[in-house]
């Protein structure tokens, strides 16, 4: 009698252990959507994607941004990392991404097109630059005719986290403010 008990017992034990765990998933899944969207209204949520020609590593795709879209309307600030971004620009605007920022230096041939293409899609265009890039490489971007609407500074060599913060980025970031007082003006990295 005493073996039935225990076998009756470790099987409700397991039922009620799963059924707990699966409302516990419930609950954090809730109140993880309630945060991403309180969180939202004060920051934008950024997305870092990389690919294995502009820097040695792969991260992952649109249907991040589409899957958190069907939760959120916070502003998904997609940082494109990437040899060719105008292949990009239509997988991004479907996902639903609100910014799309490029780096100047695959671009430098062709950002009026890709800028046009981005606001094309409902996003809102904007222009990165590595550390050994000059700042004074985005000044046409931003006041071109067709202007880009933010700038990111990174403050890391793009490919990897975990790189030590580049102090002396910061005047990168004092230039842009000087010279465009109402410039949108990001960072990335460390």
């Amino acid at each position: 009698m005493k073996k039935h008990d225990d076998e009756s017992s470790s099987s409700w034990k397991k039922w009620y252990q799963r059924r707990s765990r699966h409302r516990c998933c419930r609950r954090t899944s809730r109140i993880w959507h309630q945060k991403l969207n309180a969180c939202s209204a004060l920051v934008p949520i950024g997305f870092t994607w990389t690919s294995c020609h502009f820097v040695p590593n792969l991260t992952i795709g649109t249907p991040v941004i589409e899957s958190l879209r069907k939760h959120t309307n916070a502003y998904l600030d997609c940082h494109l990392m990437v040899t060719n971004p105008l292949d990009y620009v239509d997988q991004f605007g479907k996902a639903g991404a609100s910014g799309f920022t490029f780096h100047v230096e695959v671009s430098k041939d062709n950002w009026q097109e890709l800028v046009k293409r981005i606001k094309s899609k409902g996003m809102r265009p904007g222009v990165a630059l590595k550390p050994g890039t000059p700042v004074e490489e985005v000044f046409p971007l931003v006041e071109g005719e067709n202007p880009v609407e933010m700038v990111l500074v990174m403050t890391v060599e793009p490919g990897f986290g975990g790189q030590k913060f580049m102090p002396d980025m910061m005047n990168k970031v004092r230039t842009l403010r000087e010279k465009y007082p109402t410039l949108d003006i990001e960072v990335d990295g460390g």
